[in-house]
């Protein structure tokens, strides 16, 4: 369901299966993407995203937060919300009846289940969006690698390719039979693995 973190900004690796986010800046910027394997989102802390199952298989993606003190109680969901609000004062806000919210939830749905969306992003969805000036998707595994050894291959994606993503660097490492990444350490960042 759409939600949206206080505390955290979301970095996340699809691994197989296909997807589509909705994201909301606090600018009132939006996007709509489709995530196929190899693709990876970023979405900066404060800004409301939901993500959808494409097609009749799941999705497994990675998510990696950027705080170590991530929680979900710094989660805020649209459901809980609204589930905690008066229906009057819904009703006004939205400019809907009273009655229209009897049988909305009254906790967080967290996943909700539905009909299977459409394969492609209907046109008259993407006319009522107002691009942000940096989109939140990056299709990593489609780019050539960023460097090549003998031991194995790496694709790396920053600030400097992926403007939005400005907490988070990601690296695949491709380690050929025998591979070794060398030893090294970073003086100025944290490293975490996922071994997949």
């Amino acid at each position: 369901e759409l939600h949206w973190h206080a505390t955290a900004a979301e970095w996340a690796f699809l691994i197989e299966g296909r997807c589509r986010t909705t994201v909301i800046d606090p600018e009132g910027h939006a996007e709509t993407n489709d995530f196929d394997p190899g693709d990876i989102w970023y979405f900066p802390r404060g800004h409301g995203h939901s993500i959808q199952c494409l097609g009749h298989k799941p999705c497994h993606f990675i998510l990696v937060f950027d705080n170590g003190y991530f929680s979900e109680f710094s989660t805020f969901s649209v459901t809980d919300w609204i589930g905690h609000t008066p229906h009057r004062l819904l009703a006004k806000n939205l400019g809907l009846p009273e009655e229209d919210f009897d049988k909305f939830p009254t906790n967080e749905v967290y996943f909700a289940r539905g009909p299977v969306p459409p394969e492609e992003i209907q046109p008259e969805h993407r006319q009522v969006l107002d691009p942000p000036p940096n989109t939140h998707k990056f299709r990593m595994l489609a780019e050539r690698p960023h460097s090549l050894h003998t031991g194995g291959r790496e694709w790396r994606v920053g600030q400097d390719r992926f403007p939005i993503s400005t907490t988070v660097t990601g690296v695949i490492l491709d380690l050929n039979p025998g591979g070794l990444r060398e030893l090294h350490w970073h003086p100025n960042a944290d490293e975490w693995q996922y071994i997949i």
